[in-house]
């Protein structure tokens, strides 16, 4: 998060791309229309069905609340905020502060974490897989699993909802509610259960050759900024593009 502050945010199938340009408006005003007018060059370079929306602020996270709270179309309002992964240790108390506001606000947040260059929308070889840990944050994860199905460069990839115990007699019964969660949710994936002691080491060892990787989280409480910081980069070392993901609100599952 600097100056300049990017997200997408998404409601019903509307998509807005969103900037918030940080200063007095009198002072910005013609940063904001260029902001705006690259904006628009990007959406119709990339080809996107999205709307820009640009707000100048004195403070970044009132800008943000602005955008979340005032931009839709009609009565379609944003539920979904989409962010790139900071990582600039001095600025992720910032982007910490956007992450707990958006939770405030009741936004679900994806977080994208990739590793190494390569074209924008290439997708690399391998499965997708989901970290189940249940709770809130589960359904969305297979909802998002469902979406990138209907895309047609992860349409043949095969997806896997992994859940990890750490004892050997507690894997038949956890396996067989991770068959009744996708049978549920009617999304077409393989169920996994692994036996390890750490959970970090079981992503690493089976998410490595993975092409994407989904993953629950919780915005940290303000203050635990560096050790949030710290357990997702230790978390997702030599994995591929992970979606951090966070719900706001409880889904249905079986809708």
């Amino acid at each position: 998060i600097a100056e300049y502050s990017y997200w997408l945010t998404a409601g019903r199938g509307v998509l807005s791309i969103g900037q918030v340009i940080t200063g007095r408006v009198d002072d910005r005003l013609e940063r904001r229309y260029q902001a705006e007018r690259m904006l628009r060059e990007t959406i119709s370079k990339e080809g996107l069905e999205a709307f820009p929306a640009v707000v100048i602020d004195d403070d970044l996270l009132e800008g943000v609340k602005a955008l979340l709270q005032c931009h839709g179309v009609g009565s379609i309002r944003l539920n979904t905020v989409l962010l790139g992964w900071s990582d600039d240790v001095e600025e992720f108390e910032r982007f910490t502060d956007v992450l707990r506001l958006a939770a405030r606000l009741r936004r679900n947040v994806v977080v994208i974490k990739r590793e190494g260059q390569r074209e924008p929308w290439s997708v690399p070889p391998g499965d997708v897989h989901i970290w189940w840990h249940g709770g809130r944050n589960g359904p969305l994860l297979l909802i998002l699993a469902h979406l990138l199905a209907q895309n047609t460069e992860f349409r043949q990839r095969r997806v896997r909802v992994i859940h990890v115990v750490q004892d050997e007699s507690a894997r038949a019964e956890a396996h067989e509610h991770l068959i009744e969660v996708t049978r549920r949710s009617r999304v077409d994936a393989e169920p996994v259960t692994l036996v390890y002691d750490s959970l970090h080491e079981a992503v690493v060892n089976t998410s490595r050759s993975a092409a994407l990787v989904l993953y629950g989280f919780q915005p940290p409480e303000k203050g635990t900024h560096i050790q949030f910081f710290q357990d997702i980069e230790v978390l997702t070392d030599g994995l591929p593009d992970v979606l951090l993901v966070y719900a706001a609100q409880e889904l249905d599952i079986d809708s």
